[in-house]
């Protein structure tokens, strides 16, 4: 029988509940929210402290980084300009007038710090930080004012401005505190812009005692713009001699350079050694304006304003580290002599005899251009991105110039022509060049670079590809006519090389891309060459009543003074009627005959 033992234990009770054992959370008392508030106050104050602590680090760092450039590098301080004018109305305030100097005096130094310091020709270049008058305290102010403490003291420009009572003239004087030396006049005529014109001569001036080299990189840009139009004063009634002698005096006025050379005198004054490879550069600059200027006007003294510009890039090109600048300019002018010798023998009757004029001719050209790919290989492969465009631009130029003399070669005329594709050499040159064309064009594809490329592509017989590149290319320069009328030749020459009888529509697409280029951009300059392709193209349609249309009416290379609008216009009506005579015989085909590839 059971117990009681047995029911209620030993105890013999009930058995009471166990106690609810204490949890260590039970244990821990109960923040309050001021206690809650209070830890939270203590962590936002430990990060108040990181974080002044960090501003206080990063604005000493900058503050040890612009009084380190400050102690390292010439500044300029401009006084208020003095201005006294007859109409006080019209006068520029001090302040206005010291703001207006300084624009300029920054203007110049980004001509000139630009050009040798960001591309490596200069390698003493000291950028001039200005100090403006009515410019708030800044914390470069302030470091200017620490830096004098270590004896790097500003240089001060003062100024003043008058008018001349005798002229309508406005007259500056500039002077340089502390540089005996440094005083110098500018004057300027008083109309709109007569101020402005001043205080950039003003400008001007204070950059040839600060750094000549800069002052002498803004002349030089300057009066290249100048160095132009020596032919354009040409009368008809004149005697050889007569237009020598003006050639002659147009040509020492408008290219002397006689600013920018005074200037490398004054730089080199200084005895730098590292001002000798910048000058070099600066003189081969000014012998290629030259040889541009002289187009069309003295072969032989292009040729040796070329050769001279050659020499000068040659001779400090080891010294200007291959700056993309010194490669571009050195062979600008080897691409343009080459080519300059080998257009003499195109209008030349062909002579294949290899000791002829003609044949000693395609040699010089050949040697010049291979001369050029030979210092091009030469420049090291460990380049920049814009070093190697440039390296690989000036190759495709190369190769595609090379095989136009092959072409010449074999056509015996020298008119462009496209390539043979069953020669090996001819295409090899072409490939290469289209090779070097993409590479360039990865980098930065100026109009220029599209335009060669498309002469490539045209060459291959690619013309849609080239007509796509001449149309990219004139979309960068919309003013530029080269990309338009060579989007018409490229659909010209797809008619004329087309290895059977051209589709239809290819004839429109070329008589339509020719009268948009007679139309909206040919300034009436000769079209003998163009008007001529048209010619040829219409020869490859299969109807010679269109093309006897055409001769008819195409108007002959016009001489001496002529209306080039006249002329532009006459071309144009002939190529319309032309148009309209294809565009009947288009209508009274099937739809389907006008398709073409």
């Amino acid at each position: 029988m059971p117990t009681d033992a047995d029911a209620g234990g030993v105890s013999g009770g009930p058995t009471p509940p166990s106690p609810p054992t204490p949890s260590s959370s039970n244990l821990k008392p109960r923040l309050t929210a001021f206690q809650a508030f209070e830890g939270l106050a203590k962590w936002l104050d430990v990060v108040r402290k990181i974080a002044v602590s960090l501003v206080v680090i990063v604005a000493v760092a900058i503050a040890t980084v612009l009084l380190v450039r400050e102690t390292r590098k010439q500044a300029l301080a401009i006084d208020p300009v003095i201005v006294e004018l007859l109409d006080l109305k019209e006068a520029m305030t001090p302040e206005l007038a010291a703001q207006t100097l300084a624009k300029h005096l920054d203007a110049i130094q980004h001509s000139g710090a630009a050009e040798w310091s960001k591309l490596y020709v200069d390698h003493s270049s000291s950028p001039i930080d200005l100090q403006i008058p009515g410019v708030p305290f800044t914390m470069r102010a302030g470091m200017r004012e620490v830096a004098s403490l270590f004896g790097r003291s500003r240089t001060t420009i003062q100024a003043s401005i008058v008018s001349r009572r005798a002229s309508p003239a406005l007259a500056a004087s500039v002077y340089v505190v502390g540089d005996p030396a440094g005083r110098a006049s500018c004057e300027s005529y008083a109309d709109a812009s007569g101020m402005d014109r001043l205080l950039e001569c003003v400008a001007l001036e204070v950059m040839t005692f600060v750094d000549p080299k800069v002052a002498a990189s803004y002349a030089f840009n300057i009066e290249k713009a100048q160095c132009k139009d020596i032919d354009a004063e040409r009368r008809a009634d004149e005697d050889d001699t007569t237009r020598e002698l003006r050639r002659l005096k147009k040509r020492r006025s408008a290219c002397g350079f006689e600013r920018t050379r005074s200037l490398i005198a004054k730089a080199l004054e200084r005895g730098r050694p590292d001002d000798r490879p910048w000058v070099s550069y600066v003189y081969g600059r000014v012998h290629l304006a030259r040889a541009i200027a002289l187009t069309g006007i003295d072969r032989e003294d292009q040729l040796s304003e070329l050769d001279q510009a050659i020499g000068r890039f040659m001779g400090a090109r080891s010294e200007l580290n291959n700056a993309p600048s010194a490669v571009a300019t050195l062979f600008e002018a080897y691409v343009m002599k080459g080519t300059l010798i080998h257009e003499a023998t195109t209008t030349m009757p062909w002579q294949g005899d290899a000791g002829s004029p003609m044949q000693y001719q395609l040699y010089l050209a050949e040697a010049t251009f291979e001369e050029a790919e030979k210092n091009l290989k030469a420049i090291s492969s460990n380049r920049t991105p814009e070093l190697n465009a440039l390296v690989k631009g000036f190759e495709g130029q190369l190769y595609y110039r090379l095989w136009m003399i092959k072409a010449h070669q074999r056509t015996k005329k020298g008119i462009v022509t496209v390539a043979d594709r069953r020669d090996a050499g001819e295409m090899s040159l072409l490939e290469r060049s289209n090779a070097s064309y993409a590479i360039a064009a990865q980098y930065e594809p100026t109009a220029a670079l599209l335009t060669h490329w498309g002469n490539t592509l045209r060459a291959l017989h690619r013309f849609e590809d080239a007509a796509s590149r001449y149309l990219q290319a004139a979309d960068l320069a919309p003013d530029w006519y080269a990309p338009r009328i060579n989007v018409a030749i490229a659909y010209l020459d797809r008619v004329e090389h087309a290895e059977a009888q051209p589709p239809l529509v290819h004839v429109l697409y070329a008589l339509g891309s020719s009268s948009d280029y007679l139309g909206w951009v040919s300034g009436g300059d000769p079209l003998d060459g163009f008007l001529s392709r048209i010619d040829r193209a219409l020869a490859r349609t299969g109807v010679p009543e269109e093309q006897k249309i055409y001769q008819a009416c195409r108007p002959a290379t016009p001489r001496g003074d002529y209306d080039k609008m006249v002329y532009v216009t006459n071309a144009k009506q002939c190529l319309d009627k032309v148009t309209i005579a294809v565009n009947l015989r288009a209508a009274s085909k099937p739809r389907a005959a006008l398709k073409g590839g």
